[in-house]
């Protein structure tokens, strides 16, 4: 093959219809939706799982062999009065519908490799409706969605989803407003800027790096009961938070286990200076001895002798036991 330098009629045919090699030991019915096995290439009854893409209603009946082909209708279509198991009512109208087998539609999803075949058109009653069947590449682009506006294709032109949710475009910015909660928005490959947005159980990857454009970095908790706490928790207990070159100023905290590195000092103030426990029954201990309240001169014979004042030492941990 080379580049035109003539003419060339092209031979095609209108769409609408493929055929398709029938998997040995698979028959395919009229009427039956198939899926084309990703592993062999070939065609066969639908089933639920994964290694199957949709394709569409077969148009002829063929025992497979490996070598007979199938016509299939692959455009999308419009199934008319189908049964499809857990419609019960008209607010089904566009939920996805799945198939459990080449012949059952369900709005329930097998597994989550099935992909879904089509949407709810119209509901009659009970079970009966119309569905509105995907052709192949619009089951691909929607495999992995949970409903039919879970995927939104950008063009060059500003555009509107549903009554829930609308994207815009303005310039270089795409803002997307969602009435829903249920909606995801992902971005592959691609650096975005969320501002002042409310993040549900976010999960941040390897190296996630703060805005660089100003000289602070601010991590800012909305707190609106005082009785809760904000835990940043460390799953291998490993983990170090490191602040380097900065002074860390913590006020009012709970520190649990705290370890001085070596050759670590503890700055006090010069003007009021600090206080090591500030209540009498508070605690402390020294060199590992057990903690105790602050001593009464009472139990110690009120410092009548030398000894006396020894042994509220040793019992602090300041001197070693006798």
């Amino acid at each position: 093959m080379t580049v035109l330098s003539a003419n060339e009629l092209r031979t095609t045919r209108a769409p609408g219809a493929q055929r398709y090699v029938v998997k040995s030991g698979s028959t395919v019915y009229v009427g039956s939706h198939v899926m084309l096995e990703t592993s062999s290439g070939h065609i066969k009854p639908a089933v639920t799982g994964s290694g199957v893409k949709y394709v569409g209603i077969a148009q002829e009946k063929v025992v497979g062999d490996g070598s007979l082909d199938c016509l299939v209708d692959i455009q999308p279509k419009i199934l008319h009065k189908v049964v499809v198991t857990g419609v019960t009512a008209v607010t089904d109208i566009r939920k996805l519908v799945y198939l459990s087998n080449d012949n059952d539609l369900t709005l329930t999803r097998p597994d989550a490799s099935t992909p879904p075949v089509g949407y709810v058109l119209y509901w009659y009653t009970s079970t009966s409706c119309d569905v509105r069947i995907f052709s192949g590449s619009e089951a691909e682009l929607l495999a992995s969605a949970d409903s039919i506006t879970d995927i939104l294709v950008l063009s060059d032109q500003a555009a509107n989803a549903d009554a829930d949710g609308e994207f815009q475009r303005n310039g270089s910015n795409i803002s997307f407003y969602d009435g829903t909660t249920e909606r995801k928005v992902v971005w592959d490959t691609l650096a975005q800027t969320l501002t002042n947005k409310t993040l549900t159980s976010p999960v941040l990857g390897t190296s996630t790096v703060l805005d660089q454009t100003t000289a602070d970095y601010t991590l800012t908790w909305a707190d609106p009961a005082a009785a809760r706490a904000i835990s940043i928790e460390d799953p291998l207990g490993t983990d170090v938070f490191v602040w380097k070159a900065a002074t860390q100023t913590l006020t009012n905290k709970t520190l649990s286990g705290v370890t001085l590195a070596e050759a670590t000092d503890v700055v006090i103030g010069t003007t009021t200076g600090s206080k090591i426990g500030t209540g009498a029954t508070q605690k402390i201990g020294f060199y590992g001895a057990t903690p105790i309240v602050q001593i009464a001169k009472a139990s110690y014979n009120n410092w009548a002798a030398l000894g006396d004042v020894v042994n509220a030492l040793v019992a602090l941990g300041l001197f070693d036991v006798a």
